[in-house]
């Protein structure tokens, strides 16, 4: 109905030298919240999957819509004061003006984009390499990331992969926009006996629930102070959880026996200057228990517009 309003708008317009025509521009990228999206908790739960506790609120929207049409329409009343704006269902923007103030609509949108906007597109991978292989990924036990070039370290991974010495476990491509907190998360689930209950004389087992695996969870966000170079930060949190198996038991009197994982997270972070084409980040997770080292191999890709 929206749509057809502002048809019967711009009919109702009057004529001008140059006509008027209903241009619809996407803003919801604009006018949405950034949000933060934690990743599931790693170790020992209480039968539901529970995610990490998140810091960051939800940021305000780069503009909110009121100020947005505001903005555009001080912008082409230089150029046609009989323009109109109006925010329509779904995130759009509907102008109806010439050309030359369409112009600069779309002008101004793309200049707001390139300047706070932009998405980065991370693709994680998970290596299981020999111990020896390590210097051919630029770590070691003492360096736990570097950040080499990206087509040595393809390389490395297909010459290992024809070897049949690599294990590689690769997480869905993930679009990330600056400022908000997005996460990777290539995990396994397995139950365990925590505990027994004894219900009118009957010894029912409690069952828990452990997560192993990789969360990484990251963030791309403008150099925070003036002694860094001018562009954008990837900030990163790997966590890697473990347990040996078979679990180790232990009696519960005449009940049974319960289960007592060793579970060991080890947590890794860092902080990579993005140039405008693409970064490689190679962080050592720690071993397995088959001696084989655990690599997070973080791929990124962007901004694109």
């Amino acid at each position: 109905m929206k749509i057809v309003a502002l048809l019967v708008l711009l009919f109702a317009l009057p004529v001008c030298a140059q006509e008027r025509y209903l241009e619809l521009y996407e803003i919801g990228d604009l006018i949405r919240p950034v949000r933060h999206f934690p990743g599931p908790k790693l170790g020992l739960d209480q039968g539901e999957v529970t995610f990490e506790e998140n810091e960051d609120e939800d940021d305000d929207p780069l503009f909110t819509a009121d100020r947005l049409v505001e903005l555009i329409e001080q912008l082409i009343a230089k150029h046609d004061s009989d323009a109109h704006v109006q925010i329509i269902s779904g995130g759009s923007l509907a102008v109806i003006a010439d050309t030359k103030a369409q112009r600069s609509v779309g002008q101004l949108l793309r200049g707001v984009r390139d300047e706070k906007s932009g998405i980065y597109s991370i693709n994680a991978q998970i290596v299981a390499v020999p111990r020896d292989a390590l210097e051919r990924f630029h770590v070691s036990a003492e360096q736990a990331t570097a950040t080499p070039d990206s087509k040595e370290i393809h390389a490395t991974i297909r010459d290992l992969t024809v070897a049949n010495k690599v294990q590689l476990l690769t997480a869905p491509r993930l679009a990330v926009l600056p400022k908000e907190t997005a996460s990777v998360s290539m995990t396994n689930q397995m139950a365990y006996v925590a505990d027994y209950e004894l219900k009118d004389a009957v010894v029912d087992p409690v069952i828990s629930t452990l997560t192993l695996g990789t969360t990484l969870q990251l963030m791309v966000k403008q150099t925070p102070s003036a002694k860094e170079p001018v562009g954008n930060l990837l900030e990163w949190t790997a966590k890697r959880a473990t347990a040996p198996l078979p679990f180790p038991t232990a009696k519960v009197g005449d009940l049974g026996e319960i289960q007592l994982p060793e579970v060991s997270i080890r947590t890794t972070t860092g902080r990579t200057l993005l140039g405008d084409s693409q970064c490689l980040v190679v962080a050592n997770l720690g071993s397995d228990e088959a001696g084989q080292c655990e690599l997070l191999i973080v791929h990124v890709e962007g901004p694109h517009r």
